[in-house]
């Protein structure tokens, strides 16, 4: 069966996410964070404490793609148990795989981003070049599609700096984009 070919493959491509992520690793390190965000002192240094929880917070995300992965795919196989028994139909499961196939894709996708830089804020500047008014016009654009991708995506967009055109449109903008892996989808 199609199915059971494919849930190996996703089984193969899971192993290889835990070790290359080192899931272990960062239970232990999730273990550690959390005891030591225990401690009566913990806040007498907000600034160390809240890089502290930053980082319990991407640990966490990390461990629970990789969870949500594994139930997500240990769901098919039960899936296929239930065609064999009667209880699903072929076309469900074979949505069902569809659909755990790209959630994998989207955990291998994210599992790029995990450079310790992807995961900070960015700054993004836009500059119009040489060509007067159609430049600034089109730095404008850029401009306003760099903001609605900033807000579909949930992230903040703040306006550091901007100079508009003579005419229309934008000389120079510069825009904080902040938000989680803001910088590696940048």
């Amino acid at each position: 069966m199609v199915i059971s070919e494919a849930i190996k493959d996703l089984r193969t491509r899971l192993e290889k996410q835990y070790t290359f992520l080192k899931i272990e690793d960062r239970r232990i390190e999730v273990l550690q964070l959390e005891e030591s965000s225990q401690a009566p002192d913990f806040w007498n240094n907000v600034e160390k404490a809240e890089q502290t929880m930053k980082k319990l917070r991407q640990e966490k995300s990390w461990v629970k793609l990789y969870d949500d992965m594994e139930e997500t795919i240990d769901e098919l196989e039960i899936a296929l148990e239930m065609v064999k028994e009667g209880e699903m139909t072929e076309g469900e499961v074979q949505k069902m795989g569809e659909s755990t196939v790209a959630e994998m894709e989207d955990f291998e996708f994210q599992n790029m981003l995990s450079a310790e830089e992807d995961s900070l804020d960015a700054v993004l500047q836009i500059t119009a070049g040489a060509g007067g008014t159609e430049s600034n016009d089109w730095a404008a654009m850029l401009e306003r599609m760099y903001i609605m991708w900033g807000e579909k995506n949930n992230y903040k967009v703040k306006e550091l700096y901007k100079q508009n055109g003579d005419v229309a449109g934008t000389k120079t903008v510069t825009l904080e984009i902040s938000g989680d892996h803001a910088f590696g989808y940048l």
